[in-house]
Order: structure tokens, then C-alpha cells, then sequence
């Protein structure tokens, strides 16, 4: 992923085209041991995939073969990214670190070459706070976002709900020092009274930072998106979109997309004590937002929302442009991980699956979209079919984050398909269907499910990378990391 979050892959480094598609081979796959999902985002440098795992541990591979160069294992599952500081070409001294966090709370960089741990920081104390978007790497600062369980804990009826604040804090990449800290919510919280079993409330909380900031260089400023309060009072900065200053973290603008969104999973349950009076619908940013030039030549922030909606703001002040509902939305609807922009065109994946819940208020429309930058007009659409034939987890929808290269536009499904997509019209231009078993090359046994989470595949020099496998939601479970590449005609 580039810094501005566009997740736009340059057609010279991609080294793939329509006409290529039709020799992508699988070249290996390798099987996550003990994990049920796939979360992280692949990276490549230095000849190698790095990637993390829900058991926490973090592999390095040989980017041709799946061969292990090294293991580190974190304490916690490894959500995030590993983004790996880039070093000059031919610097053989060169000994840069790769970077990622853990769904308890930490924050690692270890050598790049080596798996060797330089430092390791949890950079939030609140009990419950994790770290699954990915840092973001820019000058020698670490910009990680910080969310939290607690929407979760709050599902006890004892617990003393809720005291999270949402974060981003900035990290000397070379030591892990914290160079500054940005509260999504400014008031630490207080008692606010009890909920019908007595147990002390406080409030206001909240508004965690899901996906990873986006890096606005011409300006010097960070974009990040939050989520709903988890208690109230509720917030003029949860459902926003935040810019502040790269360097001090002053708050230059804030625009709110959904008020008095106050919500927290107490809700789902049947003692709901710690559910808030009047709760909202759970709108997160839970996709990060990025930055994209239009036709125009105008620059936008752009932002999906789990309500289906997207908007287009002025990054010089946050001011709405334009916005357009673009999926039903709903509590596991609308655009849930990452959204891609390249040439104009913003691509839109929707997941609004199904699932016997009453949280879509509207008549779902999972599938693929494809918008203008400047306008939000609508290019095309490509309405995700019914494939699944009675597959357990098998659900239609877009959850996942995409990416772009050049007229390809890569989309992996709640069904277990990944899909390559012409980027003007939308049609589909190659299918895998990921979810069965697999042979892998280092004997763990792989299987491919559901593509969900901020994990896109990765296209270079003719390779494709994606992970498969979504068990958390009631969708299809899977292990398997798989590498494509382009052969001659020739070749068996």
C-alpha cells in the first residue's frame, strides 16, 4: 500500500495486463498454521513476502518459491500489514526494519532481513486496545492507529462501560518513541451514573481507529477515519474523518459523517444492560480514507462509510464535496475494509451480506461500483451474483479491500472468489475460486474461504499475491496464501 492509501499499483510495476491473464499459473501456496482467517496485508521487498498470521506469528518467504526465510512470533494475532522502511538500491549495508502490530495492543519493528526483534512498544495502556490497522510509515515516523475492544467487553453486564479513547500516536520509527498523540475523543471519561444492574457507567468513549492513516504529503497532514462512541455523551468526532498536522498532530479539520452514533455490541445480546439509551447503527470508518485526484486535477479526500455511503471532501478543509449511497448499509454493510482510486475512478466494493440479521435498511446491493473521482457520478456497477450452491459461510458481498493496476481492478468476495475486474467497464476478466483445499509447500494444510478484511491482493512484476479465509462473521474459514504468476504460452 502506498501512503495515500489509493492502493494503485503502476501498471510498469505490476507487470500485468488483461492480455496476461489468461497465463496466470499458480506457482505455490502456503498454509497459515493454526488460523482460520487471513488478515494481514501482504508486502514485498528485498525478494521476499512478509505477512502475519492469526496465531501471531510473522513470516518472511522466498517470493518465488513460499520457502520460509525467517519466523518472529508476536504475542498477539497479526492483523496489520508489515511495512517493510525502504533503503537505497544496491546498499548492501543496508539493515532496514519491517514494522507491524498485534492484536493485543503492540507494536514491533524487527530486522528486515533477519526477524530479528530492534524494539517492541505497546503504545496505548488502556486494557483493551489493539492495533489492526496498519501503521503507516512516512520520514522516519510511525503513524499507528490504535482501536479497541471494548465495543466487546461491554457485553458483560459488570463491566464498567466504557473508558477507550480512540488514537493515533506517532512513533520514532528508528527507537519507538512516541513523538505525539491524537485522542479521537479530547475528554477523558467519567462517571456517568449506572446502568439497570448498578454497575458504574462512564463515558465519552470510543471512536477507535480501525484502518491505517493516509499520509496527505503536499499538505503535511495525517487522514484517518473513526468509529462509533461505545457510550455517551456522544461525540462531534466518532464517524469522522480527521486531518491533522503530520508533524504535531494538531487537529486542523474534522467532518462528521453520522452523529450520535453511540453503540456497542451489548446491544446483540439479550442482557443489553450496557447497551445505550437510543443506540445508533454502528456506522464505522472502518476503511481508511485515501487521497485521489480527479479528472479535474483537484485533489479529494475520499471516504467509504459502513452505512453505504461515500464522500468526497476538500482536503484543504474538510468540506463535503459530494457524497452518494452507494451500498444499503447496515451493521455488517456498506464498505467495510478499503476502497482503491486510480485514473479517475474510484472503486467502491460492497459487502451488504446477508446475515438473517435486521441491521440493512434497505434493499442490499453487494458488488462492485465504480465511481468518478470529481463528480461521484456512476461509472459502472457489477452487482456480485449467487454462486454459493448451498456452501456453509458462503455469502455475496465485497467486504474485502481492493486494489488497481492499471485497467485491473482485483476484488476478492464473501463467496470465495477472487475476481479481476476491467477497470472501465467492470466486466469480469479472470475468476479463482479459492475456497477448497490446496497442496502447500511448506505441508500445513491449506484451504481457501472467504475474502474479507483490509488484506488486497498484490500484483508485481507479474506475481499475484492474496490470502483467503474470513472466519468471523459466519463466513468461510480458511488458511491459505497463494502466488500467481504469468508463464509463457509454452510452458506446461
Amino acid at each position: 500500500m502506498t501512503a495515500d492509501n489509493r492502493r494503485a499499483i503502476p501498471t510498469s510495476r505490476a507487470g500485468l495486463a488483461a492480455a496476461d491473464l489468461s497465463r496466470l499459473r499458480l506457482a505455490w501456496v502456503f498454509g497459515l498454521p493454526d488460523a482460520v482467517r487471513f488478515r494481514s496485508h501482504p508486502a514485498l521487498a528485498g525478494g521476499a513476502v512478509y505477512l502475519g498470521s492469526q496465531d501471531g506469528r510473522v513470516f518472511a518467504l522466498e517470493r518465488k518459491t513460499g520457502c520460509v526465510r525467517w519466523v518472529f512470533r508476536a504475542r498477539g494475532e497479526v492483523r496489520t500489514a508489515v511495512v517493510v522502511a525502504p533503503w537505497r538500491a544496491g546498499d548492501r549495508t543496508a539493515r532496514p526494519l519491517a514494522y507491524f502490530g498485534d492484536y493485543l495492543g503492540n507494536v514491533y519493528a524487527v530486522d528486515a532481513a533477519s526477524g530479528e526483534l530492534r524494539w517492541q512498544v505497546r503504545p496505548d495502556p488502556h486494557p483493551s486496545a489493539v492495533i489492526t490497522g496498519s501503521p503507516t510509515l512516512h520520514e522516519g515516523v510511525l503513524y499507528v492507529p490504535v482501536s479497541s475492544l471494548e465495543v466487546l467487553a461491554a457485553q458483560d453486564p459488570a463491566y464498567h462501560c466504557c473508558t477507550f479513547r480512540g488514537a493515533v500516536v506517532a512513533l520514532d520509527a528508528d527507537t519507538g518513541a512516541e513523538r505525539f498523540r491524537v485522542h479521537t475523543v479530547t475528554e477523558p471519561a467519567t462517571p456517568r451514573g449506572a446502568n439497570r444492574l448498578g454497575t458504574p457507567r462512564f463515558g465519552p468513549a470510543g471512536a477507535p481507529v480501525w484502518g491505517s492513516p493516509a499520509v496527505d504529503a503536499r499538505r503535511r497532514q495525517l487522514l484517518f477515519g473513526t468509529g462509533q462512541n461505545y457510550s455517551r455523551p456522544a461525540t462531534a468526532t466518532s464517524d469522522a474523518i480527521f486531518a491533522v498536522d503530520l508533524d504535531s498532530g494538531r487537529v486542523r479539520w474534522i467532518f462528521q459523517a453520522t452523529a450520535d452514533d453511540v453503540w456497542n455490541a451489548a446491544c446483540e445480546v439479550d442482557e443489553d444492560a450496557n447497551c445505550p439509551e437510543d443506540p445508533g447503527p454502528d456506522y464505522d470508518f472502518g476503511a481508511p480514507p485515501l487521497l485521489a485526484r480527479g479528472a479535474d486535477g483537484r485533489d479529494y479526500v475520499l471516504a467509504g462509510q459502513k452505512s453505504g455511503w461515500v464522500y468526497a471532501l476538500d482536503p484543504d478543509d474538510g468540506r463535503l464535496r459530494w457524497k452518494v449511497q452507494v451500498g444499503a448499509g447496515g451493521l455488517n454493510g456498506g464498505v467495510h475494509f478499503g476502497m482503491a482510486a486510480a485514473a479517475g475512478r474510484l472503486f467502491v466494493p460492497i459487502s451488504d451480506a446477508d446475515l438473517g440479521r435486521h441491521h440493512v435498511p434497505r434493499e442490499p446491493r453487494p458488488g462492485l461500483y465504480a465511481l468518478d473521482v470529481a463528480t461521484g457520478a456512476l461509472l459502472w456497477q457489477w452487482p456480485a451474483p449467487d454462486v454459493c450452491a448451498g456452501r456453509v459461510g458462503c455469502k455475496r458481498g465485497n467486504g474485502q479491500a481492493v486494489a488497481v493496476a492499471g485497467d485491473l481492478v482485483f476484488a476478492g468476495s464473501i463467496d470465495g472468489h477472487l475476481r479481476v475486474h476491467d477497470a472501465r467497464t467492470g466486466a469480469v476478466l479472470w475468476d479463482f475460486d479459492s475456497a477448497r483445499e490446496w497442496p502447500s509447500v511448506n505441508g500445513v494444510p491449506a484451504r481457501g474461504g472467504s475474502f474479507e478484511g483490509a488484506a488486497s491482493p498484490v500484483v508485481d512484476r507479474g506475481w499475484l499475491y492474496f490470502g483467503s479465509g474470513y472466519l468471523f462473521h459466519p463466513y468461510m474459514p480458511g488458511n491459505a496464501f497463494f502466488a500467481f504468476a504469468v508463464v509463457d504460452e509454452d510452458t506446461p
